[in-house]
């Protein structure tokens, strides 16, 4: 193999690879790097095990195609900060300790040990896929909207990652809920947490087209490709979750209000509940961290942001981090349903576009 490049091409290319710095299987530290003639491009393959990422570089000349399987953090380090044409190159025999590739730049040399294209693994099969029709970056927007709802190490794995069933994009850990509406059909599949920036950045990107199976999803765009293998399980049943009541107090308020009450009590909410008082009354939404009964009636710190309600809201209790991460998935203005100070509360924007369901602390 011996093909020339931009540096920060390369560097680019790299930036974000799923190689592991630190890993019990040798290979997983490397990156496959594949040269062709016609056309005349590299491009760099990184797979970590559950998800694959190919990005494709225009060479600047590629004098003979070939692959090679290179250390990813070596390769990157050599490359950093590097402008202009640069010269990657492999000598040697495959299976022998002289068997290297060279970054070469001038009067530059880097000398990485390599191995074998042919030990590289296997990326994961996408089986039989199926194309829906959709907004790539409306489904992008989506999942960035719900994520934060998603579970974290817990034992319910189908909670750990974001659920598209139809034109559902749903994410829950058994405390909350958030559903976003794409116009698109999704047979139920399951996208695992720690695929999700990778994905959105994937369909972020310049001609995205998306294809899924009951085991894959994958993006191909003009830059390159992702692939990531979905979870194995079947969802909770979100639908009966995210039902909204025919009854309770509605209310109008501005997350990007509230965001700063938040980050102003955070320092005053008691340790292990993050407890929240919320109230409204006379069209203001009075926040208060602490619990009332343990200082003379008195919450340890308030803040208050503008509300429009015309009924009386019942007070309730909240997580402040989960309000607190709801406020920044919605950003801007909503409708805020109580029902009552032990029953969900379900927050929606637009008309009812994405709906958010939070569980009160019970008193």
């Amino acid at each position: 193999m011996n093909v020339t490049v931009n540096a920060q091409g390369l560097a680019a290319a790299l930036k974000n690879n799923l190689a592991q710095k630190r890993s019990t299987l040798n290979i997983y530290e490397h990156v496959l790097l594949i040269a062709t003639q016609s056309p005349a491009e590299l491009r760099v393959i990184s797979r970590d095990g559950s998800q694959e990422r190919e990005v494709v570089i225009a060479a600047e000349r590629v004098e003979q195609g070939g692959s090679v399987t290179c250390h990813a953090e070596k390769l990157q380090a050599a490359v950093t900060g590097l402008a202009g044409p640069a010269t990657l190159s492999t000598e040697g025999s495959p299976g022998t300790e002289k068997f290297k590739t060279v970054l070469q730049q001038g009067r530059r040399r880097f000398q990485i040990l390599s191995l074998s294209a042919d030990i590289f693994p296997k990326g994961q099969a996408m089986g039989r896929a199926m194309t829906p029709v959709l907004d790539p970056q409306a489904l992008a927007k989506a999942i960035a909207t719900v994520q934060y709802a998603a579970a974290v190490n817990d034992v319910r794995f189908m909670l750990l990652g974001v659920h598209l069933n139809e034109g559902d994009v749903v994410a829950a850990d058994g405390h909350r809920l958030a559903c976003a509406s794409v116009d698109a059909d999704f047979k139920p599949i399951t996208i695992p947490r720690d695929s999700l920036k990778n994905l959105i950045a994937a369909l972020m990107e310049e001609g995205a087209e998306l294809q899924y199976s009951d085991s894959a999803i994958e993006v191909t765009h003009a830059a390159g490709r992702y692939r990531s293998q979905l979870l194995d399980c079947q969802y909770v049943d979100y639908k009966r979750v995210m039902h909204i009541p025919e009854t309770g107090v509605k209310a109008t308020l501005d997350a990007t209000h509230i965001s700063p009450a938040l980050s102003r009590l955070r320092s005053f909410v008691p340790v292990g509940t993050n407890m929240l008082g919320c109230m409204i009354e006379d069209n203001l939404l009075t926040l208060s961290a602490g619990d009332d009964s343990k200082n003379k009636g008195e919450p340890a710190a308030k803040d208050e942001a503008p509300a429009t309600c015309q009924e009386k809201w019942p007070k309730v209790y909240m997580n402040l981090a989960y309000v607190n991460d709801a406020m920044h998935s919605i950003k801007g203005e909503f409708t805020w349903l109580n029902s009552g100070a032990h029953n969900a509360q379900v927050l929606w924007t637009g008309n009812q576009e994405i709906v958010h369901v939070l569980m009160p602390i019970r008193m």
